[in-house]
Protein backbone atom coordinates (compact mmCIF):
# COMPACT_ATOMS: atom_id res chain seq x y z
CA UNK A 1 0.00 0.00 0.00
CA UNK A 2 1.47 3.74 -0.71
CA UNK A 3 -0.24 6.30 1.46
CA UNK A 4 -0.89 9.43 0.00
CA UNK A 5 -1.87 13.04 1.41
CA UNK A 6 -5.99 13.53 1.36
CA UNK A 7 -5.71 17.15 -0.12
CA UNK A 8 -9.43 17.27 -0.67
CA UNK A 9 -9.80 16.76 3.50
CA UNK A 10 -7.50 19.71 4.10
CA UNK A 11 -9.25 21.76 1.74
CA UNK A 12 -12.75 20.93 3.22
CA UNK A 13 -11.83 21.34 6.71
CA UNK A 14 -11.15 24.70 5.83
CA UNK A 15 -13.96 25.75 3.71
CA UNK A 16 -16.04 24.13 6.56
CA UNK A 17 -14.99 26.99 9.07
CA UNK A 18 -15.69 29.21 6.33
CA UNK A 19 -12.12 30.46 6.21
CA UNK A 20 -10.07 32.07 3.65
CA UNK A 21 -6.83 30.66 2.28
CA UNK A 22 -5.01 33.95 4.12
CA UNK A 23 -6.81 33.35 7.48
CA UNK A 24 -5.83 29.79 7.37
CA UNK A 25 -2.65 30.15 6.52
CA UNK A 26 -2.35 33.01 9.47
CA UNK A 27 -4.17 30.07 11.87
CA UNK A 28 -1.41 27.37 11.10
CA UNK A 29 1.61 29.89 11.03
CA UNK A 30 2.26 29.02 7.29
CA UNK A 31 1.98 32.07 4.09
CA UNK A 32 -1.05 31.79 2.16
CA UNK A 33 0.93 30.43 -1.21
CA UNK A 34 2.27 27.62 1.15
CA UNK A 35 -0.96 26.24 2.03
CA UNK A 36 -2.55 26.81 -1.35
CA UNK A 37 0.23 24.57 -2.96
CA UNK A 38 -0.48 22.05 -0.37
CA UNK A 39 -3.66 21.97 -0.90
CA UNK A 40 -3.12 21.75 -4.72
CA UNK A 41 -0.92 18.85 -4.41
CA UNK A 42 2.34 21.05 -5.62
CA UNK A 43 4.27 20.54 -2.93
CA UNK A 44 3.74 17.87 0.38
CA UNK A 45 4.11 19.46 3.41
CA UNK A 46 6.69 18.99 6.12
CA UNK A 47 5.86 16.66 9.06
CA UNK A 48 6.36 19.61 11.12
CA UNK A 49 3.91 22.08 9.11
CA UNK A 50 1.44 18.84 9.06
CA UNK A 51 1.50 18.60 12.71
CA UNK A 52 0.46 22.15 12.43
CA UNK A 53 -2.29 22.22 10.13
CA UNK A 54 -3.43 18.74 12.22
CA UNK A 55 -3.53 20.96 15.74
CA UNK A 56 -5.13 23.92 13.88
CA UNK A 57 -8.38 21.95 12.49
CA UNK A 58 -8.17 19.61 15.16
CA UNK A 59 -7.54 15.81 13.92
CA UNK A 60 -4.50 13.73 14.31
CA UNK A 61 -2.49 13.96 11.28
CA UNK A 62 -3.17 10.26 10.14
CA UNK A 63 -6.61 11.87 8.92
CA UNK A 64 -4.95 12.97 6.28
CA UNK A 65 -3.59 10.19 4.79
CA UNK A 66 -5.31 7.67 2.59
CA UNK A 67 -3.96 4.20 1.65
CA UNK A 68 -4.09 3.16 -2.49
CA UNK A 69 -3.32 -0.25 -3.68
CA UNK A 70 0.42 -0.46 -5.28
CA UNK A 71 -0.14 -1.06 -9.31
Amino acid sequence: MKTKLNRQLLKRLRVERGWTLDRAAVEIGISRQALHYIERGIVQPRALTLQHIARTYGVNTAEFYEQQPVA
